[in-house]
C-alpha cells in the first residue's frame, strides 16, 4: 500500500512539474507577443482633409503681385515622409517628395513645389520655407494644390 501511495505521489508531482512547465511557457511567449506588439507601431492611414479654401493675408508673401482678394484652393492634405532621395540613381537630389499611403496604395509619391508662397512650420512657427531645415524621412503634413504628380505647397508642417 505504500509503495502505491509513493507512485501517486510521484505522478502527482509529475503532473504539477509539467502543468508549471507549460504555464511558464505560455506565460512567456504570451508576455514577449504582447511586447512586441507594443513596440511595434502600426503605420497610419491617413485620410485626406476636405479642401479649405486659405486667404494669401494668411501667408507670408515677398510677391507685390498678390492681392488680398485672390484665394488659393487647397485640393491636397496628406501626411508622410519628405525625400530627396533618388533610388534608382541612389543618390541624394534637389527635388523632394513626399512619400505618403492611401488604402490599398501603400506608396503613393508626389513632387514638392516650394515657391514664395510657400509656408512652413518646422517647430518654432510659420516661416518662409527653407528647404535647407528639411531632412530626409521627416514626417510632414502637407497642403497644396496638387496637379498631376506635383504639389505646389501652400503649408508645409513637420510634425
Amino acid at each position: 500500500m505504500a509503495k502505491k501511495q509513493g507512485i501517486v505521489n510521484v505522478l502527482a508531482i509529475l503532473i504539477v512539474v509539467v502543468l508549471s512547465v507549460g504555464v511558464g511557457f505560455g506565460a512567456y511567449f504570451l508576455s514577449r507577443k504582447t511586447k512586441e506588439s507594443l513596440l511595434k507601431k502600426p503605420a497610419p492611414i491617413f485620410q485626406p482633409e476636405e479642401p479649405a479654401i486659405v486667404s494669401p493675408s494668411l501667408i507670408p508673401t515677398s510677391s507685390p503681385s498678390s492681392s488680398p482678394a485672390e484665394t488659393l484652393t487647397v485640393n491636397f492634405s496628406q501626411i508622410g515622409n519628405a525625400l530627396n532621395w533618388d533610388s534608382k540613381t541612389e543618390s541624394y537630389t534637389e527635388q523632394w517628395q513626399l512619400l505618403y499611403e492611401a488604402p490599398g496604395n501603400p506608396a503613393i509619391s508626389v513632387n514638392l513645389v516650394f515657391d514664395q508662397n510657400s509656408v512652413c512650420d518646422f517647430g518654432s512657427g510659420d516661416e518662409v520655407c527653407d528647404k535647407s531645415k528639411l531632412s530626409n524621412g521627416d514626417l510632414v503634413k502637407v497642403e497644396g494644390n496638387k496637379v498631376n504628380d506635383n504639389v505646389v505647397i501652400v503649408k508645409l508642417k513637420k510634425l
